[in-house]
C-alpha cells in the first residue's frame, strides 16, 4: 500500500473538525475461541488504518489504549497541528501538489511544512513592506 498525503490530510482535517480530543479507531477483539490471538475490530478501512499507523510513526498523532477497556483511540499531536496549518488551505494544498508534480518529486510532510513556511514568510514580508 502506498502512502497518500491526501488521506493523511483528510483524516486530520476531519478529526480537527469534530471538536473532540480523542478519536475512535476500534477495539481489540479475540480472533479465535482460544483467546490467543487478538485482532482490531474497526469501522475504518484498511487504508485509513494503514495511514493512522503512518501518522503515528511520523508523530502526527498519538494512539492510546483506553484504560479498563480494549478500545483504541488517537489524538492529534503538536506536529500534527503544524502539518494541518500547512495544508489547511485548499488553494495552497493544490498549489503544493501541483509544484511537487511539476518538479517530479513526492510531497512529504516536511516539504509541505517547508513550503507553507516559505509562503507565510513571503506574505509577512509583503505585509511589512506596505
Amino acid at each position: 500500500m502506498k502512502r497518500d498525503l491526501g488521506i493523511v490530510r483528510t483524516l486530520l482535517l476531519e478529526a480537527e473538525k469534530s471538536g473532540d480530543r480523542y478519536f475512535d479507531i476500534g477495539a481489540w477483539a479475540y480472533a479465535d475461541h482460544d483467546m490467543r490471538e487478538k485482532e482490531l475490530q474497526s469501522e475504518l478501512s484498511k487504508e485509513d488504518l494503514f495511514h493512522l499507523d503512518l501518522l503515528e510513526q511520523g508523530k502526527l498523532i498519538r494512539k492510546s489504549l483506553c484504560e479498563h477497556s480494549d478500545q483504541v483511540v488517537w489524538e492529534i499531536t503538536w506536529d500534527g497541528y503544524e502539518f494541518l496549518d500547512a495544508v489547511r488551505s485548499e488553494t495552497l494544498w493544490a498549489k503544493m501538489q501541483e509544484e511537487a508534480k511539476a518538479q517530479g518529486i513526492s510531497l512529504t510532510v516536511k516539504s509541505a511544512i517547508s513550503y507553507f513556511s516559505m509562503f507565510a514568510k513571503e506574505v509577512f514580508e509583503v505585509a511589512a513592506a506596505n
